[in-house]
């Protein structure tokens, strides 16, 4: 933007020439003063970074006038830069606490559709109710304080409007979720007064945290019995299992109040839920056998991707390869691109190699390199299986060539040898257990860079 432009966008916006001043344009708002220089160019980039810092400035010293002036002086000569969605939602916050309420709604409506800042499209919402509020909107002002909150419940606004709805007719579900907010915040007698006209089946899993946190554990034990017996099977899932979590940890015997819950629903509340969570508290044996239950009767259930991993490793110690490279496909097919791919995909290769199925294992590596080029099992793939497939394509001439991944899988960085330092480190002060790990490790290093690092001799 050129300077004369800006001075006159200034003038449309409430600034006044004073006078001229050489080369400098003085400009006057009420009891502010601005200087522009003026050449018949455009603005240097500089002086858009000094309008920016004074703004700041004037943000944190709460004069929001003076940081209002200088935010919109900034994206006048500043349309579009890395600065702009802050200086835009810093403007419009800025006149909101002017109670420049008219544009600081067209601000924060602009921003709550175009801004590329999550954050700062969450907070229109706030801001947008706030000044609801001002101008006695209530339903309007509902409707943004509880977007913002399904959106950032636990944003920094949060508290804020819990305490602003209590004053507002709300639902049920209104209240809960406000009650919510209170609790994650520590504020008991709060989520009470606001739970108190909601009636027990939507309430009484808050009701019971709120009476743990007031130490009435009689009332606590009774809210819990009569409430999931009850009322288990309306609540929202995902609550419930919140809930629950909050509840066996509060509990000395988890597994015995895991199966007393389980059992007074008949089974019929999350069962995939109360199955892992028993499992978690079994021996190696019965976990697994909770893990296949699991896989057969629950194929949607959230926790099918560790159980599928556990009855893998699970076939695979008792040698039955088959059986793991089968589980392996169904979990790679299930679940690609999940943590635990890259380990999946690396077994099942070697256990298909032990099944003399090469060609099948080439695919598994193959993809792991091609997917995780820089983990740690592409590597294992690359070294620990080349010798063998090298050897198999010489003789059958069938397959492509296998990729090698260097370790540590792409440069030599400082970070990568202190391993092998650590433990030569140990072995000084006379743990010499782990000298033959130091060597080893130092033996993979060396290997690993036969080419970079053999030609850089030390010179004299």
């Amino acid at each position: 933007m050129k300077d004369k432009e800006l001075v006159k966008l200034l003038q449309n916006n409430g600034w006044s020439l004073d006078r001229i001043h050489g080369s400098h344009y003085i400009l006057v708002k009420g009891k502010q003063t601005l200087s522009v220089p003026v050449h018949g160019r455009d603005m240097k980039k500089g002086l858009e970074t000094a309008i920016l810092k004074q703004a700041l400035s004037a943000e944190k010293l709460n004069d929001w006038a003076v940081a209002e002036s200088k935010y919109e002086k900034f994206l006048w000569g500043s349309p579009s830069n890395s600065f702009t969605a802050k200086a835009k939602y810093s403007l419009a916050k800025s006149r909101y606490m002017t109670k420049n309420y008219e544009k600081a709604i067209k601000d924060f409506l602009d921003i709550k559709k175009n801004s590329p800042v999550e954050d700062y499209r969450f907070a229109a919402d706030y801001f947008l109710g706030k000044i609801s509020l001002a101008k006695n909107l209530s339903p309007a002002a509902k409707k943004y304080y509880f977007s913002y909150l399904k959106n950032s419940p636990s944003g920094t606004y949060s508290l804020t409007i819990a305490y602003d709805a209590m004053k507002m007719a709300l639902t049920d579900t209104e209240s809960v979720t406000v009650a919510k907010i209170f609790l994650s915040n520590q504020k008991i007698d709060e989520a009470l007064v606001v739970l108190k006209d909601v009636p027990m089946e939507k309430k009484w899993t808050y009701l019971a945290i709120a009476q743990y946190y007031k130490n009435d554990f009689d009332n606590y034990k009774k809210t819990i019995a009569e409430g999931f017996a009850k009322y288990a099977l309306s609540i929202d899932k995902e609550d419930l299992k919140t809930f629950l979590d909050f509840y066996v940890s509060t509990q000395s015997d988890a597994l015995k109040t895991l199966t007393e819950l389980q059992k007074s629903t008949a089974g019929k509340a999350i069962p995939d839920y109360f199955m892992y969570k028993i499992a978690q508290l079994q021996p190696q044996d019965k976990k697994v056998v909770i893990y296949k239950d699991i896989v057969k009767k629950y194929g949607k259930s959230e926790y099918l991707d560790e159980c599928l991993v556990g009855v893998f490793f699970d076939f695979a110690a008792r040698k039955q390869l088959n059986a793991a490279v089968k589980v392996g496909e169904i979990y790679l097919k299930k679940f690609p691109d999940a943590p635990s791919e890259p380990q999946i995909l690396f077994w099942t290769g070697k256990y298909l190699l032990k099944l003399n199925r090469v060609e099948e294992a080439d695919k598994y590596f193959k993809l792991l390199q091609y997917k995780y080029e820089d983990s740690y099992y592409a590597f294992r793939a690359s070294r620990a299986n080349m010798e063998t497939l090298t050897s198999w394509n010489f003789n059958k001439g069938t397959l492509s060539e296998q990729k090698e991944i260097p370790f540590p899988y792409k440069t030599l960085d400082s970070a990568d040898v202190p391993l092998a330092k650590v433990f030569v480190e140990r072995q000084k002060f006379g743990d010499h257990g782990y000298l033959a790990m130091a060597s080893s490790q130092l033996e993979m290093l060396i290997l690993s860079f036969p080419e970079p690092y053999e030609h850089k001799k030390r010179t004299a």
